[in-house]
């Protein structure tokens, strides 16, 4: 069987916008959202890629905030 869709938020065998989501989970890569499709019942993974953009909310052990250059 062929992928109907591969995008985002729409299951890859019908191509319906009607998916159930489950929790995020931490996979070595990122993570993903296991889901379920309520027009065709079809069940699966949603798998995002996870990379560094930025440290926050940093505070020193003196308990001063550090912050970015973003403000966090």
């Amino acid at each position: 069987m062929e992928f109907k869709n591969n995008e985002e938020g729409f299951c890859p065998v019908c191509g319906s916008g009607d998916l159930e989501y489950g929790d995020m989970e931490p996979d070595e890569n990122g993570f993903f959202y296991e889901w379920n499709c309520e027009n065709c019942e079809a069940i699966g993974k949603e798998f995002y890629n996870a990379e560094f953009c930025s440290h926050g909310n940093v505070v020193t052990k003196d308990g001063d905030e550090v912050l970015n250059d973003d403000g966090y």
